[in-house]
């Protein structure tokens, strides 16, 4: 546990770190999480590699202009970064005001949804799932104006990725899936 602490305080104490948000998983409260950091630097910050493992942590790393690009285009992780609490949040110069563009986000998430389906004629029942939460995600930044609930979809999580049936988790996966995104394109639809 020691070595993964010490990378992260040394994310945290280095200035061309500007945010450092816990993301993923452990946010969404799932059991035995992969524990996951999304790091916005300056240019002057150089990772190793975009998406870098040290001892079971995960860190993505994007630079500052990257971070502002995915702003404006109302980014799904953007948006999960920015209405975490406090403890998730691990360090954040200055705080980014979320200017919700509706229409982009709606583009945002069905096309998150859209390259899951198309990436492969096999679709991984966890991306079934993640794609539920996305889109659950959407529902409550149109209704709310933010991420109020992160564990929301965890109710589908056993029988979506853990049922042994596959089957019988594809199917209720597949009819989850359809449903809230008849929703999430209903609610969207006038804006």
């Amino acid at each position: 546990m020691k070595i993964k602490t010490e990378f992260l305080s040394l994310l945290k104490e280095d200035e061309n770190v500007l945010y450092i948000y816990e993301y993923g998983e452990s946010v969404y409260k799932l059991d035995n999480p992969n524990i996951k950091f999304i790091v916005v630097t300056t240019d002057k910050y150089t990772p190793p590699d975009e998406y870098y493992l040290k001892d079971s942590y995960e860190y993505k790393f994007y630079t500052i202009e990257k971070w502002f690009k995915m702003v404006l285009n109302n980014s799904i992780e953007f948006w999960e970064c920015s209405c975490l609490s406090k403890p998730f949040i691990y360090k954040q110069d200055v705080v980014i005001p979320i200017v919700p563009d509706y229409i982009a986000l709606r583009k945002e998430i069905l096309k998150i949804c859209s390259d899951t389906f198309e990436k492969t004629s096999f679709v991984d029942m966890k991306d079934i799932w993640n794609c539920i939460r996305i889109i659950m995600f959407g529902i409550q930044i149109i209704k709310f104006g933010r991420i109020i609930d992160y564990s929301e979809a965890n109710q589908y999580y056993s029988s979506i990725v853990l049922n042994s049936d596959e089957k019988n988790s594809m199917t209720n996966g597949n009819i989850i899936y359809n449903n809230l995104l008849n929703e999430f394109k209903n609610i969207t639809s006038c804006i």
